[in-house]
């Protein structure tokens, strides 16, 4: 079972963003953040499981998928760019689901949205300390982006950029202008702020996690789960980083007990 709805551009107050949408229109809304890399794609295992009772909104932040790149380029930017399409597309109230490094733009955005907020899902999350993924610390992935005019410098460091996405199981950025805005959104990462932001959600959350993560220890998450006032902690056995494609139907079930009880 996968959908993949048609992606189309908004104009919204922090620049241009994709978004495909699917599910009744006056369903409950959920915000659908990627990761890097990523695109509306990511999600297209999970969103047909949760399309009976939630309108399933997916969208592309600038540089990824049919997004052009703008100015947004941060993980707060991120999180500003998932409010203001929120804005944009009319949703009084809604959730924010976030995979990956999309977790961490989640819970920013979810800390922001005061009673705007139905809940907040975070998926193998980022945490509030450094995780295996990031193999160097934040201020290194923002000191290669800055380096990036200075090709003596930048090629060797690029070349080790894209062997550490390959040892890590990810495709690299096809481009040298993608790497380098993958640089400067690792490098605007601040772990503490993730566990501040996640203290001052009032809404329930949910935090998924497989044990068998490559990139993110499960000890991090489940730390992040208790910064909530209110949240859920489901631990799978197994999934990996991608549980949105290899656990959908786990994932659907903890996500409509949340934000669709009814169901």
């Amino acid at each position: 079972m996968a959908s993949d709805p048609a992606v189309r551009l908004l104009e919204t107050s922090a620049g241009t963003i994709g978004v495909a949408e699917e599910g009744p229109p006056d369903a409950p809304a959920v915000l659908c953040l990627h990761g890097i890399p990523g695109s509306a794609r990511d999600f297209r295992y999970l969103g047909p499981r949760l399309v009976d009772c939630l309108h399933v909104v997916r969208l592309e932040m600038p540089g990824f998928g049919l997004a052009p790149a703008g100015p947004v380029d941060t993980l707060e930017g991120w999180a500003t760019a998932a409010l203001a399409a929120a804005d944009a597309l009319g949703l009084e109230r809604f959730a924010v689901l976030g995979h990956s490094f999309g977790g961490g733009a989640a819970l920013h955005a979810a800390a922001r949205a005061g009673a705007r907020l139905n809940g907040v899902v975070l998926l193998a999350s980022m945490g509030g300390r450094r995780h295996r993924g990031f193999l160097l610390p934040c201020g290194a992935y923002a000191l290669a982006a800055r380096l990036a005019g200075h090709p003596r410098v930048w090629r060797p460091s690029a070349a080790v950029a894209r062997l550490a996405y390959r040892l890590n199981g990810l495709r690299p950025p096809a481009d040298d202008a993608g790497l380098r805005l993958h640089m400067r959104l690792l490098g605007s990462v601040d772990f503490g702020a993730l566990a501040a932001a996640a203290g001052r959600v009032a809404a329930p959350a949910l935090v998924v996690h497989a044990a068998d993560d490559r990139l993110v220890e499960v000890d991090i998450t489940r730390a992040l789960a208790r910064e909530f006032g209110r949240a859920s902690f489901v631990g799978l056995a197994s999934g990996g980083h991608h549980l949105n494609r290899t656990r959908p139907r786990e994932v659907a079930e903890a996500v409509l007990g949340l934000l669709a009880p009814a169901s």
